[in-house]
């Protein structure tokens, strides 16, 4: 049998459908809330899921993407299935909702749908049917699949554990989590600011950074009982993610292409030029 655990409604970053989203290491998909059976044009006699990968950096045709297939309510795994980019997957599903989790060495894009499975058959080539009954480490239904409460309805976006044990998430309306039992439990963090947070990042248990849609980042020194505003100016504009290399250095980028970069802990901040006024939504 093959063990497999996800924190669902930490984990879940993306609905389904989602198209073109950007993964690295790793993202997931959920469907909540449909009926058994049915589908976004009606009722359905039996349902795939389809996802879709495409490779985003050079030289990368021998990339795998490991993706797996979840029961929300049964604990169901099918999986691991193992594709290359540019390529489409489908897997047979039942009834009840479903997720997906999706795990990359380099960065892709993704897309995650659920469709009518009898409409495959005019889908002509370029696509692959797995069967789930022929994976070869299908496993059997496990009860390691866990539902964990974050004790918020708040929408969470963002999840850095810099141990085992100790993580932190960030969402709206100012909301930063944190747990020192594995994501048994977690505690609300006081930020003061009710910025919406898109991206959290820590370079050891004490040490990290919140940035948002609007303000300067955050960042605390005591493992988030106290946050401090740097950056200034500088991030008025929405940032959507935020990586460090090492304790000193690290990258944020957002809407605009912007992208800036500090060199001392983000006492100071270099406004690195693009070439492109996009949005960025990833930077590691």
């Amino acid at each position: 049998m093959y063990c497999f655990g996800i924190v669902l409604n930490i984990y879940a970053q993306y609905p389904i459908p989602s198209y073109s989203v950007p993964i690295f290491p790793k993202g997931t998909f959920n469907q909540f809330g449909i009926t058994p059976g049915s589908g976004e044009d009606g009722p359905m006699d039996k349902r795939a899921v389809g996802v879709q990968v495409l490779q985003t950096m050079p030289d990368s045709e021998t990339n795998i993407v490991t993706i797996y297939v979840y029961n929300l309510q049964d604990s169901t795994v099918l999986g691991p299935y193992y594709v290359t980019g540019d390529s489409t997957l489908y897997v047979p599903i039942g009834d009840g909702d479903w997720g997906v989790l999706v795990e990359s060495e380099e960065k892709v894009v993704v897309s995650v749908w659920i469709q009518d499975y009898v409409t495959l058959s005019d889908a002509g080539s370029g696509y692959s049917m797995i069967e789930p009954e022929t994976v070869v480490k299908k496993p059997d239904k496990v009860s390691v699949l866990n539902i964990i409460s974050s004790g918020t309805s708040k929408q969470l976006t963002s999840i850095f554990f810099p141990s085992t044990n100790i993580g932190y998430i960030a969402g709206d309306n100012g909301t930063i989590l944190k747990t020192s039992n594995g994501g048994t439990t977690w505690i609300n963090l006081p930020s003061s600011s009710p910025n919406n947070y898109t991206s959290i990042f820590f370079t050891d248990v004490n040490t990290g950074y919140v940035a948002g849609t609007y303000g300067p980042i955050l960042k605390t020194i005591n493992g988030g009982t106290k946050w401090t505003a740097i950056g200034g100016s500088k991030f008025f504009f929405g940032l959507e993610s935020l990586y460090f290399t090492n304790s000193e250095t690290g990258y944020v980028c957002g809407i605009g292409g912007q992208i800036f970069k500090t060199n001392d802990g983000g006492i100071s901040w270099i406004n690195l030029l693009t070439g492109t006024n996009n949005d960025l939504n990833l930077v590691y």
